[in-house]
């Protein structure tokens, strides 16, 4: 059986920090957790659940939803790319 190394790493986003949401904005911690990652010999990353917005018990939720082809699965496959990685996270889809 081949060997999988899992590295992980814990998002700490406060809850007005618009600078790691999308569309609001760079995904800058997740790309900082993928890069840790791989410089840890990952192959597979998982993000924390709804990396790209954070999770709030509110109506701002429905707000966030994106289309599964919009800006988070874009850069989802675009980093993995980037990276050789393969990436897992989850978002509100519209």
């Amino acid at each position: 059986m081949e060997r999988l190394d899992a590295p992980h790493y814990q998002n700490r986003r406060r809850a007005n920090d618009r600078a790691s949401r999308f569309p609001f904005g760079a995904p800058a911690r997740a790309e900082t957790l993928v890069v840790h990652a791989t410089q840890g010999g990952a192959q597979l990353v998982v993000l924390p659940e709804l990396f790209n917005t954070g999770y709030e018990y509110s109506d701002e939720n429905y707000r966030r939803a994106e289309a599964l082809d919009g800006p988070t699965s874009t850069w989802m496959k675009q980093t993995a790319n980037r990276y050789s990685v393969h990436i897992a996270g989850t978002f509100f889809a519209a």
